[in-house]
């Protein structure tokens, strides 16, 4: 339920401007939380190539090499 103490002023479509200007506030954060999670999985992604490429140079230089004895 609203409740609207005075009048307030309305866009075009009827919403009131605040209402309006919210929106725009969390889509503009929404957009933004998208962009960083998707650069944080994409440089997860590479941190995890890189160790996998890391540990199978790892094991061509010393193939005997047991990390569990450790």
């Amino acid at each position: 339920m609203f409740v609207f103490f005075g009048e307030t002023e309305r866009t075009d479509c009827g919403f009131s401007t605040q209402f309006m200007k919210n929106m725009q506030i969390c889509y503009i954060l929404l957009h933004k939380y998208h962009k960083l999670k998707t650069r944080l999985n994409t440089d997860l992604q590479s941190i995890k190539e890189q160790r996998i490429n890391h540990a199978k140079n790892h094991k061509k230089t010393f193939p005997n090499f047991n990390p569990k004895r450790f």
